[in-house]
C-alpha cells in the first residue's frame, strides 16, 4: 500500500503571510520519503496555494522513486482534494467543469498538479486534520525554523538568546498532570474494555449524584461509569452487571 500525505500553511496571516508546504510518502505504513519548504511571502500567498504546492511536490517526489502500483493521496484541504477529484468546479447539471473560475492562480496550480498526476493510478481523498498530523507538522517546520511561528513543541523553537532563568525552570521536575479520559480510551479498571459516551437513563440512586451531567463515559465490557467533572473523572461502581 502506497500513500502520499500533503499539507500547506500560510502564517502568521492568511492571505499575505509566508506560505510553506510539507509532504510524506509511505509504503506499508513506513515513511520512505518526506519534504518541506517555503514557497513565498506576501501578496498572492494563501493557504490554498500552499496546499497545492504540497500536493505537487509530493507527487513529483513519488515519481522520482519510480514505484509502481496504486497510490492513495490524502490531504485535509477539501477544496484541493475535491477539485482534483473533480467533485468541485462543475457548472449546473454537471455538464461543464470549470474549476477555480474566479481564481486563475489556483487554476494554474490545479493544471500543474493534474499534469504530474497524469498516467498515475491514484485516488485522492480528504481526511480530517488529526489524521494528517505528520504532513501538517512538516508544512510548519520551515516556518518554525525561520522564526515566523512558534511550535507547541519546545525543541522546535529556535531562539538566539538563552534565558537562564527559564532554563532553570525547565530543569525543575514538575508533576505530571493526569490526562482527562476520553471516548475510545481503555477502561481505567484494566478490564480491556473501551470507554464510550453514554446518555441513557440511569438508576434513581445514581441520578441523585449525577443530575448535573448530560452524558458520561461508560465501559463497554465491565459497564463501569465515569462522570466528567471539570478536570477529573469520578468513578462510580455499576450496580448491576450485564455479563
Amino acid at each position: 500500500m502506497i500513500e502520499i500525505y500533503f499539507d500547506g500553511a500560510c502564517e502568521p496571516v492568511n492571505p499575505g503571510g509566508t506560505a510553506s508546504y510539507g509532504y510524506l510518502i509511505k509504503r506499508d505504513d513506513q515513511i520512505i520519503e518526506r519534504g518541506s519548504g517555503i514557497i513565498g511571502k506576501g501578496e498572492g500567498m494563501t493557504n490554498n496555494v500552499a496546499e497545492y504546492h504540497g500536493l505537487i511536490e509530493g507527487v513529483k517526489a513519488f515519481k522520482k522513486l519510480k514505484i509502481e502500483g496504486r497510490v492513495t493521496i490524502y490531504g485535509d484541504n477539501n477544496i484541493v482534494c475535491y477539485t482534483v477529484a473533480k467533485k468541485f468546479g462543475w457548472k449546473k447539471k454537471k455538464t461543464v467543469w470549470m474549476p477555480h473560475e474566479k481564481a486563475p492562480h489556483l487554476k494554474k496550480l490545479l493544471d500543474e498538479a493534474l499534469k504530474y498526476l497524469e498516467g498515475m493510478d491514484y485516488n485522492i481523498q480528504w481526511v480530517a486534520r488529526e489524521k494528517n498530523q505528520e504532513a501538517d507538522d512538516l508544512s510548519k517546520e520551515p516556518l518554525i525554523k525561520a522564526g515566523i511561528i512558534k511550535s507547541i513543541y519546545p525543541e522546535y523553537n529556535f531562539t538566539k538568546k538563552i534565558d537562564k532563568e527559564k532554563e532553570k525552570e525547565k530543569s525543575i521536575i514538575k508533576p505530571k498532570i493526569k490526562r482527562k479520559s476520553q471516548e475510545g480510551d481503555t477502561c481505567p479498571k484494566n478490564c480491556g474494555g473501551i470507554l464510550y459516551w453514554e446518555s441513557s437513563k440511569m438508576t434513581e440512586k445514581r441520578m441523585r449524584k449525577a443530575y448535573h451531567f448530560e452524558k458520561w463515559l461508560k465501559c463497554n465490557k465491565c459497564r463501569a461509569v465515569f462522570f466528567d467533572e471539570k478536570y477529573k473523572i469520578i468513578h462510580q461502581k455499576e450496580t448491576k452487571s450485564l455479563f
